[in-house]
C-alpha cells in the first residue's frame, strides 16, 4: 500500500460552476470547499 498524501501542499482553484476546490500540488487530488475555503465535513479527496 502506498503512503497516502497528507495534502499539505495545496492551492485554491475556482471551478467553472462557481464552486471552489482545494487542489493538492503534490498528488493532484482535490476536494470541493465552501466559499470561505473551508472543507465540507462530508467531502473526501478525489483524484
Amino acid at each position: 500500500m502506498e503512503t497516502t498524501c497528507d495534502h499539505g501542499n495545496t492551492y485554491w482553484e475556482d471551478g467553472s460552476n462557481g464552486r471552489c476546490y482545494e487542489v493538492c500540488a503534490d498528488c493532484g487530488m482535490y476536494r470541493e470547499v465552501d466559499p470561505d475555503g473551508l472543507p465540507y465535513s462530508d467531502v473526501d479527496w478525489e483524484d
